[in-house]
């Protein structure tokens, strides 16, 4: 073979080498490569709208509003003493009113209503607080909830101690269910109905005897309670002086009215696991062994006396 044809070939060769070696993974150039200066503008960042914070959706208008006489200031006691109990707070920090309803404005009476549900389903509203055209507090009233026919009844759960003393007109007080009242005071006040229910909690009531012409008190932490009810009208004795107590794992139960037909009972009811003993008179002598006692009823006057004692026996 002639040399020219000889330098030909080793001439192509060496092309053929340098090519290949120029030809690396993009990868691998980024890696080992150094970065050129770049001679091109910065690029402009661009301008962001500002975020904007959606508003809350206000609550809609309350479907119903307390009852609060109109173009009449109540009375700042009784006012406070219905607000200072709706703020109290429950273990978990929820406000007695919160469990009113989603509307409660502690500052605004016409919010204090409970909503409950009828037979039907449909929403019905009560107030907690009545006032009378001048402001002051009547009534006062905590009810259970029911959810609809045939629902069960719940409890408000109010928490605390109930004190509404010295609203001088209050004249009726109602509650059921709230478990976790521990205390109620009604002194200086004028109740003349009292009726309490399922109240597991109820440890006290001040005064230590309320004068009232209709009371019911059942299911209730109280081991003693003493009314007075006033038949002057009615009968030669000044008053009634009744006393109610409780002796070992047990409650009672005191149902009495004056108005309409008269009548007086006092039941025993013992915790689960014990038993009812019977009812014993301030001497300490047995005076019935069944759990109902009737203390007067209008057709057997003969039943009642002046005053009382009857403590009720478990074991």
């Amino acid at each position: 073979m002639n040399k020219r044809l000889i330098a030909a070939l080793l001439a192509l060769i060496l092309s053929i080498s340098m090519i290949g070696a120029a030809c690396t993974k993009p990868g691998n150039q980024e890696l080992h490569s150094t970065p050129e200066s770049s001679t091109m503008e910065p690029t402009a960042i661009p301008t962001e709208e500002p975020t904007q914070t959606p508003k809350p959706t206000p609550e809609p208008t309350p479907p119903f509003t307390a009852l609060v006489p109109e173009n009449t200031e109540l009375d700042e006691h009784d006012f406070n003493a219905v607000r200072s109990f709706l703020e109290i707070k429950d273990e978990n920090g929820v406000r007695n009113g919160e469990k009113l309803n989603k509307w409660y404005d502690p500052d605004d009476p016409a919010t204090w209503f409970y909503l409950t549900k009828n037979e039907y389903g449909d929403d019905v509203c009560y107030s907690i607080a009545y006032w009378n055209i001048d402001g002051v507090l009547e009534e006062f009233y905590i009810p259970q909830r029911k959810e609809g026919l045939g629902g069960e009844y719940s409890s408000l759960d109010f928490w605390g101690e109930l004190d509404l003393s010295n609203c001088t007109s209050l004249d009726g007080l109602y509650f059921h269910g709230s478990n976790h009242i521990n205390s109620l005071n009604i002194d200086g006040c004028s109740i003349t109905l009292l009726m309490i229910e399922d109240a597991t909690e109820l440890k006290s009531i001040s005064p230590a005897k309320v004068e009232i012409n209709q009371c019911r008190v059942a299911n209730t932490g109280l081991t003693e309670f003493c009314w007075i009810y006033d038949f002057r009208d009615d009968f030669l004795y000044s008053d009634f002086d009744a006393t109610v107590k409780v002796d070992g794992a047990g409650s009672f139960v005191i149902d009495g009215m004056r108005d309409g037909w008269m009548y007086m009972y006092i039941q025993a009811s013992p915790d689960e696991g014990h038993k009812f003993i019977g009812w014993f008179d301030e001497n300490g002598k047995l005076v019935s062994k069944d759990e109902s006692l009737t203390i007067f009823e209008e057709d057997n006057p003969e039943w009642m006396s002046p005053q009382f004692e009857y403590t009720a026996r478990f074991e």
